[in-house]
């Protein structure tokens, strides 16, 4: 039984719409004030749909954007830390030549380990 009557609500909107498709292309004035109507209980909803829209998306950007900029900091600060660190091992005044020459050493060390 309630598939009969789902069945026959299917049919009653699909002859509903036919029947507004051919009167809205056959007699244009006669469809003005169902536009008029519909739009104006559209138009704000749509304006409201467009607005929550553009401020999730734009909230979504800025989180994006903070997710960016945190992993660059990190990065960052990494760096800061390697830098801090090599520059308490050699202090300010001194000589790094040996420690580039200790650097260019393991260098090659590893690149004939490698092959």
């Amino acid at each position: 039984m309630e598939q009969k009557k789902n069945q026959y609500i299917f049919i009653l909107l699909t002859v509903l719409c036919i029947m507004m498709i051919v009167l809205s292309s056959v007699k244009d004035g006669f469809m003005n004030p169902l536009r008029n109507a519909v739009g104006t209980v559209l138009v704000p909803i749509q304006s409201g749909v467009n607005y929550v829209g553009y401020k999730l998306y734009s909230r979504w950007e800025k989180h994006k954007t903070l997710l960016e900029a945190e992993a660059e900091n990190e990065k960052l600060t990494a760096k800061i830390d390697l830098l801090t660190e090599e520059n308490n091992i050699f202090p300010v005044g001194k000589s790094i030549k040996p420690f580039w020459k200790l650097k260019r050493k393991t260098k090659s060390l590893r690149q004939k380990s490698i092959y």
